[in-house]
């Protein structure tokens, strides 16, 4: 090659190469979707346990099981339990794909640690730990101290603390403001040395701090957050029926005869995080005999109810948590009418799906949110493959929630490959651009090994 044929053939692929990063440049990350609106949460109960295989749940009792066998879970198999690692996977998928960010798992302790290692009742938090797929959600931990499972010494809430330690340096244990959160139903119990001890031994296992959420109300001293498990009018009164919306007004507030616990309850230094109640009608428990709301409960209704919480956050931003947080009660109180787990009574899921269209939460595989899993979904997934990142984030190609854009997360695309609806129904898909630009590349490539070839 002379010097003349040389210096053209560099010119021309010193312009391919201009024009392949032209068409690189071109190219945008995929439309970013909206956000979700609020980071939501449900308390999570597990009565639905037994020591022995086989034996009906143990809190199914029979008035539950014959005057309520619609609120049987999916799971139930006629006995009502749920206490596997198996069904708990399915209720972390179910609960990750319709938007429920973490479940709060109501935790009771049982006079020791052996005692309340080994109790079914504390089965969730041990099944979750062992799910293969618990990167899709957070959890955090509700602590009952309340009769007949209460906290009765320092020594005791020593015990507990060490016993939560582990749980609280976990990866996907709820945060806020970068330290764990731990819910205490019933508040009053801690003392300043206990929290002190949880301060200390955290700072010993790497953390900043922990922080707490008082059920109702607590000492600003010991609690930086303020919730509910929840709200119940006419406790004790008899069992009466009310509609649906009173109890929706009671935490809302309206204009006549409730201001609304939301609004009651916040303005405190504290942060507040407000309750949805899915429902409530305990009379398979019957303790005591109160009012009840559950029956006349639709999902549109628990939907409109979610909506309202996120709008009381927007309204009150500085009376909220920075991270939007809200909590459902419940996932799962079955005997107690309130829960939005799939049963018996609602196969399909309609209060989850309520749920879902509140968040905006895309379908499975639809990582920018245009409701349709196709070309940009998988662009996505390209252009993060093999990248460290937050773990359950779409935009950045990690719809499997394990943290790396990867084979798991580009089976999920082509496993709902074409589902939903194009954005236009009338469009014609059109050639993906960053899988243009990487032919176009691979080709400059070619093309200059070509070039060097020749020129010896």
């Amino acid at each position: 090659m002379n010097r003349h044929t040389k210096v053209v053939s560099d010119l021309k692929l010193h312009r391919l190469t201009m024009w392949g990063l032209a068409v690189l440049a071109l190219w945008s990350p995929p439309p970013i979707a909206a956000t979700q609106t609020a980071k939501v949460g449900a308390y999570y109960f597990e009565g639905w346990y037994h020591d022995t295989p086989g034996a009906i749940a143990a809190f199914a009792n029979e008035e539950l099981r014959n005057d309520f066998p619609e609120r049987e879970p999916i799971w139930g198999g006629g006995l009502w339990r749920g206490d596997t690692v198996e069904i708990m996977e399915q209720q972390i998928d179910l609960a990750a794909d319709h938007g429920v960010a973490f479940f709060s798992f109501d935790w009771y302790w049982k006079g020791s640690p052996a005692a309340t290692a080994n109790d079914g009742i504390n089965s969730g938090l041990k099944n979750f730990m062992l799910a293969s797929n618990r990167d899709r959600m957070e959890f955090n931990i509700n602590i009952v101290d309340a009769a007949p499972t209460t906290i009765d010494s320092d020594a005791e809430w020593e015990q507990v603390a060490d016993m939560l330690m582990p749980y609280l340096t976990d990866s996907r244990y709820l945060r806020v403001g970068g330290n764990p959160l731990i819910t205490n139903f019933a508040s009053a119990g801690m003392t300043q040395t206990n929290y002190d001890y949880f301060q200390q031994i955290a700072t010993a296992a790497g953390l900043d701090g922990v922080e707490f959420a008082a059920n109702v109300e607590g000492p600003t001293s010991l609690y930086s957050h303020v919730t509910r498990y929840n709200a119940v009018p006419g406790w004790g009164a008899g069992e009466v029926e009310y509609p649906y919306q009173s109890l929706t007004d009671y935490v809302e507030g309206n204009d006549t005869w409730a201001e609304g616990i939301w609004n009651t309850e916040s303005g405190g230094p504290q942060s507040y995080i407000p309750v949805v109640m899915a429902g409530w009608d305990a009379r398979p428990w019957n303790t005591p005999p109160t009012w009840y709301f559950n029956p006349s409960r639709t999902p549109e209704a628990v939907g409109a109810h979610l909506q309202k919480a996120i709008d009381w956050i927007d309204n009150n931003p500085a009376l909220a948590t920075p991270e939007r947080l809200v909590m459902i009660y419940a996932w799962n109180e079955f005997g107690e009418g309130g829960y939005i787990a799939p049963t018996v009574g609602d196969p399909e899921g309609a209060y989850l799906q309520s749920i879902r269209n509140v968040l905006n939460v895309p379908e499975a595989g639809d990582l920018n949110g245009d409701g349709f899993v196709g070309g940009a979904d998988l662009d996505i997934v390209r252009s993060f493959w093999g990248q460290t990142v937050a773990p359950g984030d779409l935009l950045h190609g990690d719809p499997s929630g394990n943290g790396v854009c990867s084979g798991q997360d580009l089976d999920i695309v082509r496993a709902h490959w074409g589902e939903g609806t194009l954005p236009n129904a009338n469009a014609v898909p059109e050639p993906s651009l960053p899988l243009m630009a990487a032919q176009l590349c691979a080709l400059l490539a070619t093309l200059a090994t070509r070039c060097r070839s020749r020129r010896r």
